[in-house]
């Protein structure tokens, strides 16, 4: 899955999210809106998740690649 994809994919779950609570503000007895919502939100959860997980392992492997290596200095010891 793409980085664009899941930026996408967020804002289309935001979108939802805000037309649903626009909907419970007006229908406020509606129980199958606010579990609507409720799942919504914790689709939003997980890809924010997965994201932050992505950034982190990319940001990982770019330490790895591009850091310091040791110096003779350092193996002496």
């Amino acid at each position: 899955m793409s980085l664009f994809f899941l930026f996408d994919e967020c804002f289309v779950i935001v979108a939802k999210i805000k037309d649903l609570e626009r909907e419970i503000e007006s229908n406020a007895t509606n129980s199958t809106l606010i579990e609507t919502l409720k799942s919504e939100k914790a689709k939003l959860n997980k890809l924010i998740d997965k994201r932050i997980k992505g950034i982190l392992l990319r940001s990982k492997a770019e330490w790895v690649e591009g850091s310091e290596k040791n110096s003779k200095y350092f193996c002496k010891f």
